[in-house]
Order: structure tokens, then sequence, then C-alpha cells
């Protein structure tokens, strides 16, 4: 399909192979080890758009239409977005 449109594709084949596994993995080595902490995903998403505006990798862009997702998170960044 991608050939088709262009496009690329929403899942690979190997991704969707690897969809039917159950696969579960734990953090208690990294916090044994190194001290980590898990945190609320919110939380970190927006510390990373932070310091992907901070690096100048990425900006806002909330006029396009696929930044409905993004918009959310980079408005809960500056303080706008919903909490949750």
């Amino acid at each position: 399909m991608a050939r088709l449109t262009g496009k690329e594709p929403f899942i690979t084949v190997d991704a969707l192979k690897m969809a039917k596994y159950r696969m579960f993995f734990s953090s208690a080595k990294a916090e044994r080890e190194l001290g980590y902490s898990a945190r609320p995903y919110r939380e970190a998403l927006i510390d990373a758009l932070d310091w992907f505006r901070m690096a100048d990798i990425w900006h806002d862009r909330c006029d396009t239409p696929d930044a409905s997702v993004t918009g959310d998170l980079a408005g809960a960044a500056a303080g706008r977005g919903s909490s949750g």
C-alpha cells in the first residue's frame, strides 16, 4: 500500500507480527542499580517537549491538523493544557 500512496505505512509487517506477543518489562534493575524512579507519563512527556524546545529541535505547530495530540501536551507544558 505504501508504494501506491507514497506514504509510510501505519504499521510494518514486522511490527504486526510482534504485536501478537505479550511483552512486559521491569524497571527493577534500573531502580536498584541507577536509582531510577518512574513518574507519570504526562509529566515525562512535558519535560521531553520542554527539552526539545530548548534544544531547538521541536516547535509548537498548533495550526496543523495533526497537532491535536501534541497541542494538548504543548499546552500542558506551558501551563495551558488539561491535567490528568
